[in-house]
């Protein structure tokens, strides 16, 4: 004789999720503490995140959270921090995970790497105290500053159709 699934009380709670009379646990419920999760998806308010065990659900930036961040981390692929809100799942920051461009005393910045490429739409500047190093977008270099000092251990070549000299 074949076996027969027949459908007892049991077999109906563990497949509807209901447990000795209790409610299954929603998917976007989360056990108390931090939860490593990455964004998969960006929504009006919402962000569709993955924890690393594998569960789905949406989640809502909390306020100190910078949105700017949050798409920084779905770009680089960057785990954020996932805890339980008021109103469901919340995005409560994100985790770090290479060394921050920032100063050690509060006092210098050192940026070091094989090539540095800053980009800017409009105009770069730089500066330090009266002196500043501006680039405009139509392509037009100024040096600023009461005076200038080029010091060239071999060669300076300027190479221009005209350099006017007052």
């Amino acid at each position: 004789m074949a076996n027969k699934l027949v459908s007892t009380p049991a077999r109906r709670a563990a497949s509807s999720g209901v447990v000795a009379g209790r409610p299954a646990r929603r998917a976007t419920d989360l056990a108390p503490g931090l939860h490593l999760a990455r964004i998969e998806a960006i929504g009006a308010d919402r962000y569709t995140v993955r924890t690393l065990d594998g569960r789905r659900f949406s989640a809502e930036r909390e306020d100190s959270v910078e949105a700017a961040l949050l798409e920084e981390c779905v770009r680089a692929s960057r785990p954020v921090l996932v805890c339980s809100g008021p109103h469901g799942p919340v995005v409560a920051g994100a985790l770090q995970t290479a060394p921050s461009l920032g100063t050690s005393d509060g006092k210098h910045l050192r940026i070091e790497a094989a090539d540095v490429k800053l980009r800017a739409g409009r105009s770069l500047t730089i500066e330090a105290g009266p002196v500043a190093i501006v680039v405009d977008a139509k392509g037009a270099l100024r040096l600023r500053g009461d005076k200038m000092v080029i010091d060239m251990g071999s060669l300076l070549r300027i190479l221009a159709a005209r350099v006017e000299l007052p």
